[in-house]
């Protein structure tokens, strides 16, 4: 799902980039092929940093003027998962969204054995979701189903079907399975808003003080929209239904 962009969004990037290098453990190989092949001995450890021109963050070259949305998210930064949940909640007409994951927290795993988790244990995610069927909006999703994904994805579906049941919602909502490896994380909110990166529908890119390191970029570029509407109806095509 590539992004091509130039602007402040691409120096927001960066920012993100630099703050995961610096001070990270740096190990420099000078040879890849000594005698023996035991590379690892030309290696040396030190701690990096960020030691690109500054100019890199003062100049861009200009975009075309769409807007674009730097994502970062880690243990310390959580500001994308609001984003993700509050744009969810506002949708009045259609999500379309494909991931590999989608989950209840952990220990809602339980749910395979007896009724540990309501919707009341429901993440973020799935809150906005449920807010987004409310407001009257369609709600397509495409997730994976094989193994440990699919075990959570199984159980985190049960427990948001049964709950569109309750609110008189299911009929607003669809979900479909993938018939081949897949790896996309994007959301496609009233062919407006289009968020692209690697955070999962799932507990471990989520979550206050905790969670990991992920990005995405959002974006409301007509292209990128369009690009991604036609992928989406390829892919819903090609999937099966629970």
């Amino acid at each position: 799902m590539g992004l091509l962009l130039s602007g402040p969004a691409v120096q927001n990037s960066l920012r993100m980039y630099d703050d995961l290098w610096e001070g990270s453990d740096l190990r420099t190989c000078s040879d890849f092929y000594p005698p023996y092949l035991v590379w690892q001995a030309t290696c040396r450890g030190s701690t990096a940093v960020s030691d690109h021109v500054p100019e890199v963050l003062k100049y861009y070259i200009p975009g075309a003027g769409s807007n674009a949305f730097s994502m970062y998210r880690s243990k310390d930064y959580d500001e994308a998962d609001r984003i993700v949940e509050n744009s969810l909640a506002v949708a009045q007409n259609q999500v379309d969204a494909m991931h590999v994951m989608f989950a209840m927290d952990m220990e809602c795993d339980l749910n395979l054995l007896y009724d540990f988790c309501d919707f009341g244990q429901a993440t973020e995610y799935l809150r906005g979701l449920m807010q987004a069927a409310e407001n009257g909006a369609t709600i397509r999703l495409i997730l994976k189903p094989q193994p440990t994904d699919g075990i959570e994805s199984s159980v985190a579906y049960d427990v948001f079907t049964d709950e569109l049941e309750n609110r008189g919602l299911r009929d607003q909502v669809e979900i479909r399975f993938f018939e081949e490896p897949v790896h996309y994380k994007t959301t496609l909110i009233d062919d407006e808003f289009l968020v692209v990166g690697s955070q999962n529908f799932h507990y471990s890119a989520f979550g206050q003080g905790e969670g990991l390191t992920e990005y995405s970029l959002g974006t409301d570029d007509p292209q990128a929209i369009a690009d991604f509407k036609r992928i989406f109806e390829y892919q819903w095509q090609q999937a099966s239904q629970p």
